[in-house]
């Protein structure tokens, strides 16, 4: 592999560990506040928060000039899929355990492997059917549809998963036509303008007091929140600005398939915080699950970097210790 795709993949796995790391803060404060105030309300205060920074790093990345681009349309599509995509997974958080939660949205990493096989040509081999194949029996057995602990807002992490992989093969079609916060300037955008429109709708009539978690977290109305609740929905902003800047630039500087399955890191931030607070600690079930989807995402990534470096030296693999006529360095005469 040359050295600049080799310091670039380096630099793209290095920025999605940080932003994975990040992300998983968010996912603990949003579970902590979500049983006293709405998704909407959340969101906004995200996304006020989040918007001096995104402008101060698109200034950084060339000026406010770059915000208006021509990709615009494209951006804020990928806005909308992404809001579907994390109220989707916000909306499972009152109800699921959050390792749980996200040992399921990370079959994310399997989506975008086959999406940007459909929509942006990369080959399907067999080994990575195969992987993507494992990948879902691991989801069948966290989800175990048939059994008595089945949990309809289970298929939440999962529907948003799709939706996840969606947007960022879109990232991954832009390429380095765009700046990261450009990038995160148009979904916190979009974001904002979803949050305030249902948070506006809620409160002028549709808020639904319900027993069912999800439904209250999406329809509950506006509540003061006390300071240290706000300052829990607040530090979402940094979190999000800062996250989704690293992501996209993980996203937009290599191959999709070899930096996603890094995010199978977040399953570790999952169980620390999980446990540490609120005593979480997942069922056997859960841990083979989490085995079967992690295991065949880091899989993915293998099968994707030992491609590259064979399609970069121009030569197939070569057992230790022996030559062929492709790779054996020519003598000097």
């Amino acid at each position: 592999m040359p050295e600049q795709a080799k310091n670039n993949s380096s630099r793209a796995v290095l920025w999605m560990c940080l932003a994975i790391s990040i992300f998983s803060l968010q996912d603990a404060f949003v579970k902590l506040v979500s049983g006293a105030y709405p998704i909407h309300q959340v969101l906004f205060i995200r996304c006020v928060i989040a918007l001096p920074i995104l402008l101060f790093f698109a200034w950084l990345s060339g000026g406010f000039a770059r915000i208006f681009t021509g990709n615009v349309r494209l951006l804020l599509l990928r806005g909308f899929i992404l809001i579907f995509s994390y109220g989707a997974y916000y909306s499972s958080l009152p109800v699921l355990k959050l390792a749980y939660a996200m040992a399921l949205n990370s079959t994310s990493v399997l989506f975008v492997s086959l999406f940007t096989a459909i929509f942006l040509g990369e080959p399907v081999t067999k080994a990575r059917a195969a992987a993507i194949i494992v990948g879902f029996v691991g989801v069948i057995i966290m989800l175990r549809p048939g059994s008595g602990v089945f949990e309809p807002a289970s298929l939440l992490p999962v529907i948003a998963a799709i939706a996840y992989a969606v947007g960022q093969t879109i990232v991954r079609r832009i390429g380095l036509s765009e700046p990261a916060p450009v990038i995160s300037f148009y979904q916190n955008l979009v974001f904002f303008i979803a949050a305030s429109t249902l948070g506006l709708v809620v409160h002028l009539g549709l808020h639904i007091q319900s027993a069912d978690p999800t439904i209250s977290f999406i329809f509950r109305d506006w509540q003061m929140p006390t300071v240290t609740d706000f300052l829990l929905m607040a530090g979402c902003g940094p979190i999000a600005a800062i996250g989704t800047t690293l992501l996209s630039n993980a996203y937009r500087t290599a191959q999709a398939s070899l930096v996603a399955p890094f995010e199978y890191t977040w399953l570790l931030w999952a169980g620390l915080w999980g446990f540490l607070i609120w005593g979480d600690v997942p069922g056997p079930w859960t841990y083979v699950g989490a085995a079967l989807i992690a295991g065949s995402g880091m899989f993915l990534m293998l099968v994707v970097s030992g491609s590259q470096a064979q399609k970069a030296a121009g030569t197939r693999p070569v057992l230790p210790g022996r030559t062929t006529s492709m790779n054996r360095r020519p003598t000097r005469g």
